[in-house]
């Protein structure tokens, strides 16, 4: 018995410590809380670039391998309040830098609203507000950002749940408002279970990271959190029809869960709802999550599409099962339960996940990372402590150790890059009782490289995989599309022309200037080694060319309405900006400009189909009432400048109107017409004529004003 225990302990001692397989590197960031960071310039990538401190950011990795994190959650002060963020970056693993792309970077002076613009039309003034707490996102087949939910800022500026679906071109840098109400704390619109409609759309959630892009590139999204309970919900979005349909789970929070039989699948079966953190799908296009928070527990579940039926596959029902660990490597283990853990899922054929931190049931944030192979069903420790609030050890940033070892966090984001590197950045700690602090905020980046050994996979598991052809694309000239390879072998590419590699033959790039269908042969994907061939067209669409006119550039004081009218080319929507606010979306705008005197601006956004946008500005004038006289007319029949008359701007009405000759005999008295230049029907000779006008300016207000005028006119043959 005595040597059994000395056994136990040193087991326990080593799974405790920081030994570990692979090799962790601090590459960005401090090793302090709550760091500023640094935005830099907006677009120009810096090694000293860094972004602040936060948690609970959105992130996505793009079809290039290049990093992308928005918004989360940041410290404003020493004692807890937070703000959420609405700045997007990018990180170039190639060069270890980032870059400030779009949003704010003052949030403590500034609040981050959002700017919804028009729904279904990109703009560069159209971004979401800050937003935290878990939102979802993904990256399309056809390279675009998605973002859904979370807590932040709605249409109307208040701080509720989130049910907006928005999407990120990374070509146009520009954001598109796509679904969603606009309001905060929407209940949903569920519809008929498994029938699309333009109505539908999920509820207001928070914590709800569970997704994936499907092979059809349609985008499922599960569980999340409302504000009195937890959804157990699966949604399915079409790009292609801009849809959402229910297709699995409950209409309403902390309905019953049904396990069924471990490992066999049931149409009754279904999971309870969760905050939910898991992006895994495997090559036959099945979902995964695991864990979350809803009572802790530690179950994993797997969804098959095409059977629409659910299998609990491992894990415990009941809560705060603090798993099975009895050595790094061993795939005997199993996580515990914890919540805003955060996972990230190879791309090649070996179905392999990552897993790492979160919260536990004893509370304290952790470091442990996990690995799961979907094939096999089996977990294994690879790094981390059992602890929970390790400080972990930095070591010399750029430098890997085998003695480096990530702090201990939740609510962090998470990468995977082509090279299988697992990324982590930022999160929450805890402190060193392991009670939740709301200023440990981190902004550190890390590399984690596997130990394959560790792991019983290769490299080549990870990286081998099935391509993705996108959706059928509307393109506009000058814009790319990525087919990544996944280490597939191209046979051929037909037709061949505007095609080529990217700089790491990892991808496919795709440019034409004509509409094409191109079709790419490939061997080596995850059926076999059997020639398959993918065809997706391309439809390319002229640029459109923003133009309108104004009915009248001048206006008065008294109407001061411009009148816009679009003779913009090849565009199918419209925005109109006025003092940067959207006015009319119509291709005509008509707009009160207030009755201030001076110069008004207006900038026509003209967009089509696919996108791709062109603007223009023009400007009219307000200006007081008036008359204005000519010096001089021509009554000689050719229709330019026959007759003599009051020119009238604005509210003006004339209440006499006299010509009197050079001797001061009147010829003409009639306040209605215009002078031809006769008297009693006789041309009058080439002279200087005197003229006399009585009228009434904005006779119509309270500004009414009696207006005489005395002057001369040439009258030339």
């Amino acid at each position: 018995m005595r040597n059994a225990a000395i056994i136990i302990l040193l087991v326990l001692s080593n799974i405790n410590s920081f030994s570990q397989s692979g090799t962790w590197t601090w590459i960005h960031g401090s090793k302090k809380r709550n760091a500023l960071g640094s935005y830099g310039t907006k677009g120009i990538p810096s090694p000293t670039n860094e972004p602040p401190a936060r948690y609970q950011a959105a992130y996505w990795t793009d079809l290039q391998g290049n990093f992308w994190l928005f918004g989360g959650v940041t410290s404003i002060d020493t004692i807890g309040n937070y703000i959420e963020l609405n700045d997007l970056w990018k990180f170039d693993v190639s060069t270890n830098m980032w870059t400030w792309v779009n949003g704010l970077t003052d949030t403590t002076t500034i609040l981050p609203f959002a700017n919804y613009g028009t729904q279904g039309i990109p703009s560069a003034t159209t971004y979401p507000g800050g937003t935290g707490w878990g939102a979802n996102c993904w990256t399309d087949h056809n390279g675009d950002l998605w973002l859904i939910g979370g807590y932040g800022y709605d249409a109307t500026n208040n701080y509720k749940l989130l049910n907006d679906l928005w999407r990120y071109n990374i070509t146009t840098n520009q954001w598109t408002w796509m679904s969603g109400n606009g309001a905060g704390n929407y209940p949903g619109s569920f519809g008929a279970k498994g029938i699309s409609s333009p109505t539908n759309m999920p509820p207001g959630l928070c914590e709800t990271k569970s997704s994936y892009v499907d092979r059809n590139g349609d985008l499922w999204l599960f569980g999340g959190g409302a504000s009195v309970g937890y959804y157990n919900t699966l949604w399915r979005y079409s790009i292609g029809t801009n849809e959402w349909t229910w297709m699995s789970g409950a209409d309403s929070v902390n309905a019953p869960a049904s396990y069924g039989t471990i490992n066999v699948a049931s149409p009754t079966n279904t999971p309870p709802g969760r905050y939910t953190y898991t992006k895994w799908v495997d090559q036959s296009d099945r979902f995964y999550i695991f864990s979350g928070d809803f009572g802790q527990t530690n179950d994993t579940w797997r969804f098959d599409p095409l059977t629409e039926e659910w299998t609990w596959i491992g894990g415990n029902l009941h809560p705060n099962d603090t798993g099975l660990v009895t050595g790094y490597c061993q795939n005997t283990n199993y996580p515990k339960a914890v919540y805003e853990n955060r996972t990230v899922q190879t791309f090649g054929c070996g179905n392999y996940f990552w897993d790492f931190g979160g919260w536990g049931e004893t509370g304290g944030s952790h470091n442990p990372l996990w690995f799961y192979n979907a094939k096999t069903n089996k977990w294994s420790l690879v790094s981390g402590s059992q602890y929970h609030s390790s400080t972990g050890n930095y070591g010399i940033k750029g430098v890997a150790n085998t003695t480096n070892i990530i702090p201990s966090k939740g609510g962090a984001s998470m990468w995977l890059d082509n090279q299988a590197n697992v990324w982590i950045f930022g999160g929450l700690t805890s402190d060193s009782s392991g009670i939740y602090v709301t200023s440990e905020y981190k902004n550190d980046l890390w590399k984690y490289s596997p130990d394959t050994a560790c792991i019983h996979a290769s490299l080549t598991d990870f990286t081998n995989g099935n391509i993705y052809v996108p959706q059928p694309i509307f393109w506009c000239h000058q814009q790319d599309t990525i087919v990544k390879l996944n280490s597939v072998k191209v046979v051929s590419v037909t037709p061949s022309n505007s095609v080529h590699y990217n700089s790491d033959s990892s991808a496919l790039i795709f440019s034409p200037s004509q509409s094409t269908t191109y079709f790419i042969s490939v061997t080596g994907g995850c059926a076999g080694k059997d020639t398959e061939t993918y065809s997706f067209p391309i439809i390319y669409l002229p640029n459109p060319i923003a133009d309108f006119d104004f009915v009248d550039e001048y206006l008065p004081t008294t109407n001061p309405i411009a009148i816009m009218n679009s003779t913009s080319q090849y565009a199918t929507s419209f925005a109109w900006y006025y003092n940067h606010q959207l006015v009319c979306t119509d291709n005509n705008c008509n707009l009160n400009l207030g009755s201030s005197l001076g110069k008004r601006c207006l900038t026509l956004y003209a967009y089509n189909a696919a996108g791709c946008v062109d603007s223009l500005t023009k400007c009219v004038e307000v200006l007081e009432s008036n008359i204005f006289m000519p010096n001089a007319f021509s009554p000689n029949g050719d229709g330019v400048d026959d007759y003599f008359s009051p020119i009238i701007f604005g509210d003006v009405a004339i209440k006499s109107y006299r010509i009197y000759n050079r001797w001061g005999q009147l010829i003409y008295d009639d306040p209605s017409a215009k002078w031809d230049g006769t008297y009693k029907n006789t041309p009058q000779p080439i002279s200087t004529y005197i003229y006399t006008i009585e009228a009434v300016k904005d006779g119509n207000s309270s500004n009414a004003e009696t207006v005489k005028l005395k002057g001369d006119v040439i009258l030339v043959r």
